[in-house]
């Protein structure tokens, strides 16, 4: 699912060729191909790599969502090219306003919905930790669409898998396997050629 979902660097400049003529280097096909692999290689999904005895049963649902969640993260940069020049406290009202309408209807339309528990200190200081974080990287995602050429923006955020690692063998102090490894250089060497290709 993550690699599916991580397809943006593919359909961000696509979508951006086709809505806003933005060209694309020669180059960018070797950063492209370069973040796929190492994002392949780090998360290393069950559909390339073979099922494991703890692996989460995958579904329609789950591969439909992941490739809609690609193709709307395309669709971010040439919105976000268009919104240019908006002051950005606009466009962080419409997406948060958008966000807590959707929650709001998917809070009473979903079987599971219920109200968390109030007295569940715990709970409640990951639902804040989880807003603060998610406040910073919506920020962060509109101005990269708005300054950033799709081509490198997409190609920047593919580091979210990078970073996810990094986080799991310092902090969580699992090692990296070589397979994992290798991915997170593919990954550094990609944003390296679109940057600098």
């Amino acid at each position: 699912a993550v690699v599916l979902t991580s397809l943006y660097p593919i359909t961000g400049p696509f979508f951006s060729r086709v809505f806003l003529g933005e060209r694309l280097p020669l180059i960018f096909p070797v950063a492209l191909l370069l973040a796929l692999a190492g994002a392949t290689t780090l998360t290393q999904p069950t559909f390339i790599f073979g099922t494991t005895d703890d692996a989460d049963s995958i579904t329609t649902l789950g591969y439909t969502c992941a490739l809609s969640a690609s193709l709307t993260f395309g669709l971010q940069y040439p919105v976000g090219r268009m919104t240019r020049g908006t002051p950005l406290g606009n466009v962080m009202f419409a997406a948060g306003a958008m966000t807590m309408l959707a929650a709001l209807v998917l809070s009473f339309a979903l079987p599971e919905w219920r109200i968390v528990d109030p007295l569940n200190a715990t709970v409640w200081a990951c639902l804040v930790g989880q807003a603060v974080l998610l406040v910073f990287a919506q920020f962060g995602f509109i101005l990269t669409t708005q300054e950033l050429p799709a081509h490198v923006g997409s190609v920047l955020q593919i580091t979210d898998i990078f970073w996810a690692y990094v986080y799991q063998c310092t902090v969580r102090d699992e090692p990296p396997t070589w397979e994992q490894a290798l991915g997170a250089g593919l990954i550094v060497c990609a944003v390296l050629v679109a940057i600098y290709g």
